[in-house]
């Protein structure tokens, strides 16, 4: 049985979608080698991380643009009988089980606090310490904050 060219005849077609298909795949694949950038450089970074007073705590300030993709939302840390209310889903934990939040220190700047969880009820949890009332903290978005401080997945 002799095998048969799937593409014989059709090398003309072929060569049409690889010359279609190409330079969209192309501009929807990162390159990087040890961590650098190997593709031309925009000069477009959608945060800027600064270093604090606080040793081992950086300041994210984020674009506009870098703020939508990276879909931030914020709650705000209020008083009740337990103590200080804080969103659950603000919450993050390190590798070494410290508990952290991300607060707006103004419109698209975050810094990271430490919290002490005391209670969890549903969608709130208590905290000894933390954020003040009052202040904005991320609800949605933490997690890539988090990554960009540390530079992890760049």
């Amino acid at each position: 049985m002799k095998s048969k060219n799937i593409f014989q005849g059709n090398s003309r077609c072929l060569i049409k979608v690889l010359l279609v298909i190409s330079p969209m795949l192309l501009s929807n694949i990162a390159f990087s080698a040890g961590g650098k950038s190997i593709g031309p450089d925009t000069g477009v970074h959608p945060a800027k991380v600064e270093t604090t007073n606080m040793p081992g705590i950086k300041r994210i300030t984020l674009t506009e643009r870098g703020a939508q993709r990276t879909g931030i939302t914020l709650g705000k840390v209020t008083s009740g009988s337990k103590g200080l209310e804080i969103p659950y889903t603000a919450l993050l934990y390190r590798a070494d089980g410290s508990e952290w939040v991300y607060i707006a220190e103004k419109p698209l700047v975050y810094v990271r606090v430490k919290v002490n969880v005391t209670d969890i009820k549903g969608n709130r949890m208590f905290v000894s310490e933390g954020p003040i009332a009052g202040t904005e903290v991320v609800t949605t978005g933490g997690i890539e904050l988090l990554g960009t401080e540390f530079d992890i997945g760049h």
